[in-house]
């Protein structure tokens, strides 16, 4: 979009409707973000709707009994209140093993396997977004769109959060390999000095020729 204006405009209804942030919703919308952040001021977006986004934020709508998804968690279950309206995409075990992870490296494959379950579960609600405005059924697709919304967050910190083990696991490497090395220097240089000391006592013993 060349008219910022408009693009403007665009981003604000979005924002008072779901609070999303201005890098998700350029990439839900094919929009350059380096190119949006400079003539969009969140910060001036943010003072103009402080006032209404308590009242005007959509909720999200609750799908009917008969559409649910039977590996869905249940109504009282902690996970789901946790992870939000996208918790129903995700496997209760998968929950299960991430709680269960240990280390860092398993943590990262957690996380890569969390974001390969997003990008696959966006591309389907991509799918029955798009048949639900074939079928001009506005209300699925408004119950879609923030959930795509949402998903499209979810994808943004597994990223992120790959990117940062990732960094972490490196400066781990390094740190484990210098450790060695510093080990090794420090048992090389006890051994010469004890091999100094070994060759100093011997240098300084006395030896008395007794002629009877």
């Amino acid at each position: 979009m060349s008219d910022w204006n408009q693009t403007r405009q665009k981003y604000k209804e979005s924002y008072i409707q779901s609070g999303i942030s201005l890098a998700a919703w350029c990439k839900s919308h094919g929009i350059d973000y380096q190119s949006a952040r400079k003539q969009i001021k969140v910060s001036e977006i943010k003072a103009e709707c402080k006032n209404v986004i308590g009242t005007k934020r959509q909720k999200v709508i609750t799908p009917q009994p008969q559409k649910a998804n039977h590996g869905s968690f249940g109504q009282g279950n902690q996970a789901a209140r946790t992870h939000g309206a996208y918790a129903k995409h995700v496997e209760e075990d998968d929950l299960r093993t991430a709680s269960e992870v240990c280390s860092l490296d398993e943590e990262l494959l957690v996380s890569r396997a969390r974001l390969v379950s997003v990008l696959k579960q966006r591309q389907q609600l991509d799918n029955l977004l798009h048949e639900s405005r074939l079928a001009q059924d506005l209300e699925q697709c408004k119950y879609l769109s923030e959930l795509l919304m949402k998903l499209v967050d979810a994808e943004d910190r597994a990223v992120a959060r790959i990117e940062s083990l990732c960094i972490t696991l490196s400066k781990l490497k390094r740190d484990t390999v210098m450790i060695r090395k510093d080990k090794a220097q420090a048992e090389l240089l006890e051994q010469s000095i004890m091999q100094r000391r070994a060759e100093q006592n011997k240098n300084d013993k006395v030896i008395y020729n007794i002629s009877w």
